[in-house]
């Protein structure tokens, strides 16, 4: 038996990032956010939504660029608590301890310690009655080498990335098949 519970966002489990934004290194600011995801695959595109009144949708709106920069269990409280702080009432980079850099193609501001950033260039946007959703066209890939394997595949199980569900956050890393494992059965 089922229970119906109305109308309901469930994902399981949602990718949590950081989405940075500012085009100075004095204006740099992130948000932390589940909403979002891969839209296209080429070019590569990806989906940012931010609810209006964070600053952080602002700077993204002004700049036509943003950062998803994709945080590990060493980053799990910066992560939890900068979707609590405001942007507005304090400097996140400096409460937190973590240093901003500038991509390369547009200029937005990133997360060093991130070990994956995606720059992203605006290419569509679309208000929705809580949030507005960025398409974002990534413009490079900006990975800590020690992530990747020898075909500059992220190793998921070195990585210690999180997802978000059910109001708590959940790590990944446990491979459990290849892709085409199931090619006996598919016909």
């Amino acid at each position: 038996m089922r229970k119906k519970l109305g109308p309901t966002s469930y994902m399981f489990p949602m990718p949590c990032v950081l989405v940075s934004s500012g085009k100075t290194l004095k204006e740099a600011n992130f948000a932390t956010i589940a909403y979002t995801g891969v839209v296209n695959g080429q070019p590569p595109m990806v989906y940012a939504s931010l609810r209006p009144s964070r600053l952080t949708h602002s700077l993204v709106k002004s700049s036509g660029a943003f950062g998803l920069c994709i945080p590990t269990l060493e980053l799990l409280a910066v992560t939890d608590a900068a979707g609590i702080v405001s942007g507005r009432e304090v400097n996140k980079f400096e409460k937190f301890g973590l240093t901003p850099f500038l991509g390369e193609k547009t200029g937005v501001a990133m997360i060093r310690e991130c070990p994956v950033c995606l720059e992203c260039k605006v290419v569509n946007s679309v208000d929705l009655p809580t949030h507005t959703v960025f398409i974002g066209e990534v413009k490079e890939t900006y990975v800590i080498a020690g992530l990747l394997d020898a075909d500059d595949r992220i190793r998921f199980e070195v990585a210690r990335f999180f997802g978000y569900g059910a109001s708590a956050y959940w790590a990944v890393g446990e491979k459990v098949a290849e892709h085409g494992f199931s090619k006996d059965i598919s016909g």
